[in-house]
């Protein structure tokens, strides 16, 4: 043994700690807990995670279909009173189908409708559906111009503001 160069007194040699041949019961019991909770909550943000992405996929799907929905719509006529009609899409958007609610938008004289284009799918149990609001100038009969009062005619008047001048159009828009 060496002794201390300053003291010059001699180091006792280290003293072996007890060894242990294993684990106790309560580090198994923590390292269990902790793996059990770690494993929980990956599984259920993995679950959440395919969630969203199904939803938005679903809900793409669903802009996708209204966009070709209303591409192929043609309003030949204004509709005299509220109406409503449904449909269903060919495969692979089988699961989804549409409804379409047109009604006169403010001023009942005005040719313009409020459009409400719900896309739903799912089983009846359990549906989801995206609501697409939107309103459109639909032309009169003869395709021309709207010879009605100009819009805001009847606030204008209540206010005491004069008129605005009325828009006009003709069958060929760019």
């Amino acid at each position: 043994m060496d002794g201390d160069p300053v003291t010059g007194r001699r180091h006792a040699p280290f003293a072996r700690l007890p060894t242990r041949a294993g684990l106790t019961l309560v580090e198994v019991l923590l390292a269990v807990v902790l793996l059990g909770t770690g494993t929980t909550i990956l599984l259920v943000s993995v679950q959440r995670g395919l969630a969203v992405a199904r939803r938005a996929v679903q809900l793409e799907n669903a802009r996708r279909l209204f966009a070709a929905l209303d591409l192929d719509e043609e309003f030949d006529e204004r509709p005299a009173e509220p109406s409503v009609s449904e449909g269903t899409f060919e495969a692979p958007f089988s699961a989804y189908r549409w409804e379409r609610e047109i009604r006169p938008f403010g001023d009942p004289d005005l040719p313009l409708f409020e459009i409400h284009t719900r896309i739903i799918w799912g089983d009846r149990a359990r549906e989801s559906m995206e609501t697409f609001v939107t309103l459109r100038f639909i032309e009169d009969e003869n395709g021309g111009a709207y010879d009605g009062p100009p819009p805001g005619a009847d606030r204008a008047a209540r206010e005491g503001m004069p008129p605005r001048a009325a828009p006009r159009t003709t069958g060929d828009r760019p």
